[in-house]
Protein backbone atom coordinates (compact mmCIF):
# COMPACT_ATOMS: atom_id res chain seq x y z
CA UNK A 1 0.00 0.00 0.00
CA UNK A 2 1.69 3.68 -0.64
CA UNK A 3 -0.07 6.96 0.77
CA UNK A 4 0.95 10.14 0.41
CA UNK A 5 0.02 13.15 2.27
CA UNK A 6 1.02 16.64 2.52
CA UNK A 7 4.19 16.09 1.31
CA UNK A 8 4.83 12.72 3.31
CA UNK A 9 4.88 9.18 1.75
CA UNK A 10 4.21 6.08 3.40
CA UNK A 11 4.72 2.45 1.83
CA UNK A 12 3.75 -0.79 3.35
CA UNK A 13 5.11 -4.04 2.35
CA UNK A 14 3.24 -6.55 3.63
CA UNK A 15 5.71 -9.53 4.66
CA UNK A 16 3.89 -12.79 6.16
CA UNK A 17 0.36 -12.49 7.02
CA UNK A 18 -1.54 -15.68 9.11
CA UNK A 19 -4.82 -15.70 10.31
CA UNK A 20 -6.81 -18.74 12.33
CA UNK A 21 -10.39 -19.43 11.71
CA UNK A 22 -12.75 -20.09 14.31
CA UNK A 23 -16.31 -19.66 12.93
CA UNK A 24 -17.53 -16.16 12.81
CA UNK A 25 -14.09 -15.05 14.96
CA UNK A 26 -10.73 -14.95 13.56
CA UNK A 27 -7.32 -13.94 14.53
CA UNK A 28 -4.31 -12.96 12.87
CA UNK A 29 -0.53 -11.62 12.60
CA UNK A 30 0.36 -9.16 10.47
CA UNK A 31 4.71 -8.51 9.98
CA UNK A 32 4.84 -5.15 7.68
CA UNK A 33 7.60 -3.23 6.93
CA UNK A 34 6.55 0.60 6.76
CA UNK A 35 8.82 3.10 5.02
CA UNK A 36 7.48 7.23 5.78
CA UNK A 37 9.32 9.49 3.58
CA UNK A 38 8.95 13.17 5.20
CA UNK A 39 10.46 16.22 5.58
CA UNK A 40 11.80 17.74 8.88
CA UNK A 41 13.01 21.34 9.82
CA UNK A 42 13.84 21.56 5.73
CA UNK A 43 15.34 17.93 5.49
CA UNK A 44 13.78 14.93 4.04
CA UNK A 45 14.11 11.98 6.08
CA UNK A 46 13.18 8.55 5.69
CA UNK A 47 11.68 6.06 9.18
CA UNK A 48 11.66 2.55 8.44
CA UNK A 49 9.88 0.59 11.24
CA UNK A 50 9.25 -3.10 11.45
CA UNK A 51 5.68 -3.78 12.57
CA UNK A 52 3.96 -6.68 13.68
CA UNK A 53 -0.10 -6.48 13.72
CA UNK A 54 -2.18 -8.49 16.47
CA UNK A 55 -5.63 -8.66 14.68
CA UNK A 56 -9.37 -10.10 16.02
CA UNK A 57 -11.82 -10.08 12.67
CA UNK A 58 -15.57 -11.09 13.17
CA UNK A 59 -18.20 -12.28 10.60
CA UNK A 60 -20.86 -10.17 9.83
CA UNK A 61 -23.35 -10.83 7.27
CA UNK A 62 -20.98 -13.06 5.01
CA UNK A 63 -18.05 -10.15 5.14
CA UNK A 64 -14.78 -9.88 7.38
CA UNK A 65 -14.24 -6.89 9.67
CA UNK A 66 -11.63 -5.54 11.95
CA UNK A 67 -12.84 -6.11 15.45
CA UNK A 68 -9.37 -5.40 17.30
CA UNK A 69 -6.10 -4.47 15.72
CA UNK A 70 -2.93 -3.82 17.96
CA UNK A 71 0.47 -2.65 16.95
CA UNK A 72 3.83 -3.78 17.95
CA UNK A 73 6.94 -2.01 17.10
CA UNK A 74 9.71 -4.18 17.04
CA UNK A 75 12.14 -1.85 15.59
CA UNK A 76 12.87 1.23 13.24
CA UNK A 77 15.15 3.86 12.80
CA UNK A 78 15.29 7.49 11.39
CA UNK A 79 17.51 8.55 9.01
CA UNK A 80 18.25 11.23 5.96
CA UNK A 81 16.86 10.58 2.70
CA UNK A 82 19.13 11.34 0.21
CA UNK A 83 19.31 10.58 -3.81
CA UNK A 84 21.84 8.03 -4.89
CA UNK A 85 25.32 9.01 -6.27
CA UNK A 86 25.36 9.41 -9.72
CA UNK A 87 27.71 7.14 -11.68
Amino acid sequence: MNLTINGSAVKLDDRQSTVNLDGDRATGESYTIAHHAFNEKGRREIMVAWLLYLDTFTRIYQSWYFAERNLSLDWSETRPLVAPASA
